[in-house]
């Protein structure tokens, strides 16, 4: 026997008009092939039109769009079609009546959970607005509720779909969320002896991964798991390293996306680091890795198993997320893992085979000339939130093209503060292809020894030199000045990394540890050729015009972080992207090292000005030389250090009150 829904619409004349006719051609094309469901509608609605309606259909489901006027009332027609409050009690007193007969009443309008805590008492699901709710809020949550509801899934689920849909697709609305009643308690309520910011599961994530993330998170979300992923939780102005660790330090686990992109990241880096100091304070908290496909040698994996999602294709995401299921009640999968229900699939990663762009060869070429084949040392640094693993690939394909697979080696040492100088190089020798028994810097070095007198060239590229145990990286350092001075000829030595390896090199002056090597180069700024290369290659249906690029890449100061927030944006089909990405929560972030009161004064005197002195790598002033390397700085033409863009100083300004 079919279920009824009675969809109820009012727009009054006077009010705004909803498109609600819209809304209700979106739920019956849901509902269309669900064989459980007998939708009816009831539009221009006036209260007799309520009360005669829900005496005729007894609906197990009963759906309003409209407005709502919080505490006056939901807004009905009156005879001439204006409105009409229909008064609280009296909804009371009407749908204490359909207690035996409605199981659930959404309330599709503004201001509205008044009206759902008041029904609650009668209706044993009632979902109604915090707020302010946009059309397109309204509708985007309508259509994926009903097509939840539509597939078989709970009332409970279904609305988790729905209200993530919102978080996803809605970027201005998210504060705006619906509230879901069940027998009388809103289920958003924390229990009075719980922190009100307690999570199940923190999503740990590159920028440049933020649409598969965001994906997961809906995944898990309508698993009954409240999930922290910082777009959807942290507003613009918050402090965002604060609310990081806040959200980590009231999260029952995390789950960390392990790619190779991500281990380049200095705020990945740092969650897992809280990570792993949190999960030694015995308090049961734990994290699990994911990485898409085989990716042995990650810093984050140290004696620890990944679920694997291949390229994400539907069969393998499937079993995938069934793995991560079990991993997060601390269970085996089975032999035979699969997940059957309802998921929102992410699109499939494209292996890349593209050639490295022009941009790229040329600057791969510029430094094998000047620096590789006259085998001096050279450290390549990036300012925060570049991506370098493109530019790792490019200068490995070309070593190996000068001198062969065998004679290219790439080294990124074990993320782990408290691994051992023995497991610390066993895991360098492994990624070497050297034997499994070396396990110390002195045997890890000899080998190397033994190939670099036997007259081999070797090119050794270092990453993530920065990261992991002090005494280690200590030893790894010394090692790598003996050789360079006792084969400087037959060993081409690049180290790549950002601001903390730059540290490395100026900090400590004669003692610093890469004192003996001299030279440095930066990587270049995004440019046009990167959003037609690499860059669109992550929005593949997203076609621009290179004016449109331009657009982007002349408002975002070529800030790579800013860039991907507007493709984003111009992917959900935002016509204004440039006020959803000013409104969102990067701009905050991007200053979030910068709030320290005892600095305002002079971070406001720097905003003010357009000329920040000469151009260094390494400024001497502390606060210019975190904004350098926290990307808002620049060098320009004339070898004077400025700020990146006009929207960044004004993004500052603003967040400053200067």
């Amino acid at each position: 026997m079919s279920q009824t829904l009675l969809l109820f619409a009012s727009s009054p004349s006077d009010q705004a008009r909803a498109r609600l006719d819209i809304e209700f051609r979106e739920i019956d094309a849901c509902l269309r092939g669900a064989k459980d469901f007998q939708v009816k509608h009831q539009l221009a609605t006036r209260a007799q039109d309520l009360r005669h309606a829900l005496q005729r259909e007894h609906a197990w489901l009963v759906h309003f769009s409209g407005h709502g006027e919080g505490k006056y009332g939901l807004l009905l027609e009156n005879q001439e079609g204006e409105a009409q409050a229909l008064d609280n009690s009296i909804l009371n007193e009407i749908f204490a009546l359909m207690r035996d007969t409605v199981q659930c009443v959404v309330l599709n309008a503004c201001y509205s959970e008044v009206q759902a805590g008041i029904l609650a008492q009668h209706i044993p699901y009632v979902i109604g607005m915090q707020n302010q709710i946009a059309d397109t809020a309204a509708m985007v949550f309508a259509k994926d509720f009903y097509n939840a509801l539509g597939a078989g899934e709970s009332i409970e689920r279904a609305f988790a779909w729905g209200k993530a849909a919102v978080r996803m697709e809605c970027e201005a609305d998210t504060v705006f969320l619906p509230v879901l009643y069940k027998n009388g308690i809103a289920q958003s309520d924390q229990p009075s002896d719980q922190p009100q910011t307690a999570y199940d599961i923190f999503i740990s994530y590159r920028t440049t991964q933020r649409d598969w993330a965001e994906t997961l998170a809906v995944n898990l979300s309508v698993q009954g798991y409240k999930i922290f992923l910082d777009a959807w939780e942290i507003y613009g102005g918050q402090d965002f390293t604060e609310s990081i660790e806040h959200a980590l330090n009231h999260s029952r686990c995390a789950v960390m996306i392990a790619t190779p992109e991500a281990a380049d990241s200095g705020w990945v880096q740092r969650e897992y680091e809280l990570m792993v100091a949190l999960e030694q304070q015995q308090n049961g908290f734990y994290f699990i890795p994911l990485v898409w496909g085989e990716f042995p040698d990650s810093p984050f994996l140290e004696k620890r198993h990944a679920v694997d999602f291949g390229d994400s294709n539907e069969q393998q995401y499937r079993v995938a997320f069934q793995q991560l299921l079990a991993a997060l009640r601390q269970q085996a999968p089975g032999a035979t893992p699969y997940f059957d229900g309802h998921l929102k699939l992410p699109p499939v990663i494209a292996p890349n085979l593209s050639q490295p762009s022009h941009k790229q060869r040329s600057f791969v070429d510029d430094l094998f000339n000047n620096y590789v084949d006259n085998s001096t040392p050279v450290m390549v640094l990036a300012q925060e939130g570049f991506n370098t693993q493109h530019y790792a690939q490019a200068l490995k394909d070309k070593a190996q093209a000068r001198y062969g697979a065998a004679q290219v080696l790439h080294i990124f040492p074990p993320a782990s503060l408290h691994a051992s100088s023995d497991q610390y190089f066993a895991r360098l020798a492994k990624q070497c292809g050297f034997p499994s028994d070396i396990d110390s810097s002195w045997m890890w070095s000899s080998e190397m020894e033994q190939r670099l007198q036997s007259g081999e060239e070797l090119f050794l590229l270092v990453t993530g030199f920065e990261n992991g145990a002090e005494d280690a990286r200590v030893e790894l350092a010394g090692e790598l000045r003996n050789l360079i001075g006792a084969y400087g000829f037959n060993l081409h030595l690049v180290i790549m990394g950002g601001e903390r390896l730059a540290a490395m090199k100026y900090e400590n002056g004669e003692m610093s540890l890469l004192r003996g090597i001299l030279e440095e180069i930066m990587l270049p700024s995004v440019c046009l050729e990167d959003l037609r290369s690499f860059y669109l290659a992550r929005y593949q249906n997203l076609p621009l015009s290179d004016a449109q690029r331009c657009d982007v890449l002349d408002f975002c100061g070529q800030h790579p972080r800013l860039v991907e927030a507007c493709l984003r944006a111009l992917q959900r089909g935002q016509s204004d992207w440039q006020t959803a990405v000013m409104t969102g929560n990067l701009p905050a972030q991007l200053f979030a090292r910068f709030r320290d009161a005892d600095e305002r004064a002079a971070l406001c005197d720097y905003l003010s000005r357009d000329d920040l002195g000469r151009y260094e790598t390494w400024p001497q002033e502390p606060l210019l030389r975190r904004l350098y390397w926290q990307n808002l700085l620049i060098g320009n033409a004339q070898g004077r250090l400025c700020w990146r863009s006009q929207r960044i100083r004004d993004i500052g300004r603003g967040l400053l009150g200067c």
